[in-house]
């Protein structure tokens, strides 16, 4: 059989606006969330959703492992590594600072929110650390119509709170949110997916 080269253009995804998702419902082992037409979260199997709201530059999505080598006396680079732990992580810089279930989101942990006259105040201090499902959403470069989906189901934001202020420049608050394991999943369901539809 000859080989062939794999130059598929509509497998490049490029100018895509993505969408930030949190408070999702977490969807059953090997399923995929529903979006609706028009890539929105399914409303009635996401009660919950909320967007994140605009960004500086869209979304930085990682999944990654480390891993363990060992090696022989004998041989000069390692003869075996071993899958060590997971890392998977949605990144982006918000930008609707005074959005304040935002920033209650950001700040999970040590912030929390109340509601004094006039407005919403965000405390910090020792808090109580909640978990957000998060998924960013895009267009499918070979069919629009349709939506690629990058799903974390328990989600910690890592970045806190760090904001600039100044007369010349819009506020950019970065914001890290890390995925962590739901024991009772299988071990290759346990944090995430990473979905791609079929093109019609």
């Amino acid at each position: 059989m000859a080989v062939t080269l794999n130059n598929n253009v509509t497998k490049i995804s490029a100018g895509r606006e993505v969408t930030i998702w949190y408070g999702l419902s977490i969807p059953l082992a090997g399923a995929v969330m529903t979006v609706d037409a028009s890539g929105l979260p399914d409303a009635v199997a996401n009660p919950n959703a909320k967007h994140l709201g605009l960004t500086d530059k869209g979304a930085v999505l990682t999944a990654k492992g480390s891993y363990v080598d060992f090696m022989a006396d004998e041989q000069s680079s390692p003869i075996k590594t071993v899958f060590d732990a997971m890392d998977m992580r949605i990144g982006a810089d918000v930008l609707q600072v005074e959005d304040m279930d935002i920033m209650t989101l950001l700040t999970s942990g040590f912030g929390t929110q109340s509601s004094p006259a006039g407005g919403a105040r965000l405390g910090f201090g020792i808090g109580t650390q909640a978990y957000s499902s998060i998924a960013a959403i895009w267009k499918m470069e070979a069919d629009p119509t349709k939506y690629c989906i990058f799903h974390i189901f328990k989600a910690a934001n890592k970045a806190g709170l760090t904001f600039n202020k100044t007369r010349k420049d819009k506020s950019v608050q970065p914001c890290d949110f890390a995925g962590y394991d739901i024991p009772g999943r299988a071990a290759t369901d346990s944090v995430g997916y990473y979905y791609v539809p079929n093109a019609a």
